[in-house]
């Protein structure tokens, strides 16, 4: 499970991680899963190199490594304060997807609210405490089981800072500029009751996951029994059957530093690719093979482009064009392909871009 994050404006400095340790704790409480030490994972992404922008390639690689079946990622959508009736407000998604296919099984969104019942109840306090209201609901809606957070510590800023300073009732943060794929929309102006909700997902294949404005979490079940839990062929349309995750285990993961991909060498900066598949190993041969991509939707014949993503300390992400592959075989986890041009240059963790016929 990565890290939630929230940049939302005048958010307490540590409301991200202390809302994606939350939600691991929850889930470890419903008595079903077991959560992966933090450390290891974390140096599991190091080993490979891997940060964001992650695509479905991504997920599915981190469940291959860490034997585990589902991810949960999501976002701390708005945070708000009404600082006259001392009651503060957090919007909370959270999306469970296959690991295998990347398909998605379940979603919600969650509020949680509370307000201040006494003096000695400050605006951290507060704040906890509907933060951990979120979480609770939301890992009980994704999960069907009861679970149980304690509310934690949270450092709120001075309230000059607080978004809705002032103001008689809170309104909701808007969210961050850009497409914000499988999120679910930020909770409508004024609306304070909590509320759950399941829309239908955005399954467009290829089309990966941006890092937001808010949390990302990895959630990733173990079955009890033969083969893979939760898994389900998706109905017709392409859609996946959207059922609870079953019992299992829960991988915590620090979420690296957000990026957005500002550069695209050799390729239309316009164009976003349809599918998205990643490099799991090159072969004799000049052969590779590949993650499925969303929903498994490579297929024979395929031309697939190649780059090379990388971050800088700036965080801005480049991509830069390397060549190009055909898909050749499916496997039941993986892909072969055959290099068509710059096989040199490829490596394992390089991403593949399908744009179409």
């Amino acid at each position: 499970m990565l890290d939630i994050r929230a940049t939302v404006g005048g958010a307490p400095p540590d409301l991200g991680v202390t809302a994606g340790r939350l939600v691991a704790a929850a889930f470890a409480a419903t008595g079903k899963y077991e959560v992966v030490d933090y450390d290891l994972v974390r140096a599991e992404l190091a080993k490979r190199d891997l940060r964001p922008p992650f695509g479905v390639g991504h997920l599915q690689l981190l469940a291959d490594v860490l034997d585990a079946d589902l991810v949960v990622h999501g976002a701390v959508r708005s945070l708000t304060f009404d600082t006259q009736r001392g009651s503060a407000a957090v919007v909370l998604s959270l999306e469970v997807v296959d690991g295998p296919t990347g398909n998605l099984r379940k979603r919600a969104e969650t509020t949680g609210s509370e307000a201040a019942t006494g003096e000695g109840m400050d605006q951290g306090a507060v704040t906890a405490a509907a933060l951990a209201a979120a979480v609770l609901k939301a890992v009980e809606t994704v999960t069907g089981l009861p679970a149980q957070v304690e509310p934690p510590k949270v450092t709120v800023p001075r309230p000059e800072e607080l978004p809705g300073a002032g103001a008689s009732r809170p309104e909701a943060s808007a969210p961050a500029p850009g497409p914000q794929p499988a999120l679910l929309p930020p909770m409508e102006a004024g609306e304070s009751a909590p509320r759950t909700t399941t829309p239908a997902a955005d399954l467009r294949p290829g089309a990966p996951p941006r890092p937001q404005s808010s949390i990302s979490v990895i959630v990733t079940p173990r079955p009890q029994t033969g083969g893979r839990a939760g898994e389900a062929s998706p109905p017709a349309g392409g859609r996946p059957a959207v059922t609870p995750p079953p019992p299992g285990k829960v991988t915590v993961l620090p979420e690296p530093p957000e990026a957005e991909v500002l550069v695209e060498e050799g390729a239309d900066e316009t164009l976003a690719p349809l599918l998205t598949a990643k490099i799991l190993a090159k072969t004799a041969g000049d052969r590779v093979l590949i993650t499925l991509g969303r929903g498994s939707a490579v297929t024979p014949k395929m031309e697939l482009e190649v780059f090379r993503v990388t971050v800088s300390r700036d965080e801005t992400t480049t991509r830069r064009r390397l060549g190009r592959i055909r898909v050749t075989k499916i496997n039941p986890t993986d892909a072969e392909a055959r290099i068509l041009e710059g096989g040199p240059l490829m490596a394992t963790g390089d991403y593949a871009y399908y744009y179409g016929p």
